[in-house]
C-alpha cells in the first residue's frame, strides 16, 4: 500500500481540503442520482493513503467530473491491475510457491466465464443504437426532463462498460458515445431552459470527447457550448467555442461540419452587429454545404441540412435588421425541414412570424405564431419555443 501522490497533487492544484473535496463529490453524486453521496474527509484520507485504490463507480464518475480527467490520472488503479502488480511482492518459499503454481495451473484450465469481462465493438454498437433512439426522440419532440435522465443513464452504461477490459479502439468509441449521451442531456436542459445544468453537462461532454479523440464528437461538444453561450448572450464565448470546433481535423476535412459551424458563426456575428462577418459566414456555409459529400455521419448531426441552414440564415438576417431576407429564408426552411422534426419546424415558423411582424404584417404574423403555438402544444417540454412565443407576444404589443 503506497500513498496516492497524484491525488494529493490534484488536491493542491485545485486548492481543495479533504472535506471540501468530499462535499464537492457528494454534490455531484446528488445531482446525478438524486441522492447525496456518503463521502467524508476520512474517505479522502483512505484514498490518499492508498488504503482504497479504486473507488466505487459513482465516485469515479464524480472524480472525473470535478478534476476533468480520467481517474487513472489521479493515481487510482483498477483492482485487477493492483492484484497483478502486487503478486511478485508476496513472500516466496518452496511450499507457497508450489501452492501458487498449482493455483495458476487450475486457473489456466478454468472455464472462460471466470476470466475478466471484455467489452468489444458489438457492445459499443449496442450503446450507439440506444443513443440514436434518444437523438431521434430529441429531434422529433424536443428535450425534456425524462430524456435528460435517459441520456445520463446511457452515459453511466458507457462508463460501466469502460471499467472492463477493452482495446484502445473500442474504448475510444465508447468514450465518444458517452460524450454524445451527455451532450444529449445538455440539449434537453437547453430546451427546458435550465442553462446552468446544461453548461455542466456540456463541459462533461467536452471532457469525454477529448478522451475519445474523435473529431465529430468534439465538434458536437463545442457546438453545445456555443449554443449555451448564445442563449446566455455570451457571444464572445460562443465564437471561441466555434473556433475550437473549426480547428479540429474533422471540421477542416468535412465540408458538412464546416458548413454547420459557419452557419452558427453567422448568427453569432449578427448578434454582435458585425454585418460583414455574418454575411461572409453565411456565404461560406452555403458553399460548403453544396460541396459536402454524402456519407454516413453520427446521429446527432442529422438535424443539419439545407432546411437548418435556411433557419440560421433567417435568424441572422433578423438580427441584422433585414426582415424581408429573413422571411424569404424562413419560407425556404419550412419547405425543406422534414415534417417529423417538429421542434425545428417550430423554430423556423417563429423566425417567419418575427420577419412578418417587423414588416408591419401584424395579423399574418399572429396567424403564423399560432401555428408555432400548435406545434409547442405537441412537445413534451417546449421551453425554447415557449420563450420565442413569449418574446413574440411582447414585440406584438
Amino acid at each position: 500500500m503506497s500513498r496516492n501522490l497524484k491525488l494529493a497533487a490534484a488536491l493542491r492544484e485545485h486548492g481543495f481540503t479533504q472535506q471540501e473535496l468530499a462535499e464537492r463529490l457528494n454534490a455531484v453524486q446528488c445531482r446525478r442520482t438524486g441522492r447525496y453521496g456518503t463521502l467524508s474527509d476520512k474517505s479522502i484520507r483512505r484514498w490518499l493513503s492508498g488504503e482504497c485504490g479504486w473507488p466505487h463507480a459513482r465516485q469515479r464518475d464524480a472524480l472525473m467530473e470535478v478534476f476533468k480527467c480520467p481517474v487513472e490520472d489521479l493515481g487510482f488503479v483498477p483492482r485487477r491491475r493492483r492484484r497483478s502488480s502486487r503478486a511478485p511482492e508476496e513472500p516466496v518459499n518452496r511450499r507457497t510457491f508450489i501452492g501458487a503454481s498449482t493455483g495458476l495451473a487450475a486457473a489456466a484450465l478454468a472455464p472462460a466465464a471466470s476470466a475478466t469481462t471484455t467489452v468489444g465493438m458489438s457492445d459499443a454498437k449496442r450503446l450507439e443504437g440506444q443513443l440514436a433512439t434518444l437523438i431521434t426522440v430529441n429531434d422529433h419532440k424536443g428535450g425534456h426532463r425524462a430524456l435528460e435522465l435517459a441520456a445520463l443513464t446511457g452515459a453511466t452504461a458507457c462508463r460501466e462498460a469502460l471499467a472492463n477490459s477493452a482495446t484502445q479502439r473500442v474504448r475510444a468509441r465508447i468514450y465518444a458515445v458517452a460524450a454524445q449521451f451527455v451532450a444529449a442531456a445538455a440539449w434537453s436542459c437547453i430546451d427546458t431552459r435550465d442553462l446552468e445544468q446544461a453548461s455542466r453537462h456540456a463541459h462533461t461532454s467536452l471532457t469525454l470527447a477529448g478522451m475519445s479523440g474523435d473529431g465529430t464528437t468534439e465538434i458536437a461538444a463545442w457546438n453545445t457550448l456555443c449554443v449555451i453561450a448564445n442563449q446566455q448572450a455570451s457571444h464572445t464565448d460562443s465564437l471561441a467555442a466555434l473556433r475550437a470546433a473549426a480547428a479540429t481535423t474533422t471540421a477542416k476535412q468535412d465540408k458538412f461540419f464546416a458548413s454547420m459551424l459557419h452557419g452558427k458563426a453567422a448568427c453569432t456575428h449578427a448578434a454582435l452587429g458585425d454585418r460583414r462577418a455574418a454575411l461572409r459566414h453565411l456565404g461560406h456555409a452555403s458553399d460548403c454545404l453544396a460541396r459536402a459529400e454524402y456519407k454516413d455521419r453520427p446521429a446527432w448531426a442529422s438535424f443539419y441540412g439545407t432546411g437548418e441552414l435556411h433557419t440560421l440564415t433567417a435568424k441572422a438576417q433578423l438580427a441584422l435588421g433585414d426582415p424581408a431576407s429573413a422571411e424569404y429564408a424562413a419560407h425556404h426552411a419550412l419547405t425543406t425541414i422534414p415534417p417529423a422534426l417538429r421542434r425545428n419546424r417550430g423554430f423556423a415558423t417563429m423566425r417567419l412570424a418575427f420577419a412578418q411582424l417587423h414588416q408591419g404584417e401584424r395579423e399574418l404574423a399572429r396567424a403564423t405564431a399560432g401555428t408555432a403555438y400548435g406545434i409547442a402544444r405537441e412537445l413534451p417540454d417546449p421551453g425554447r419555443l415557449n420563450t420565442m412565443l413569449a418574446d413574440f407576444r411582447a414585440a406584438a404589443r
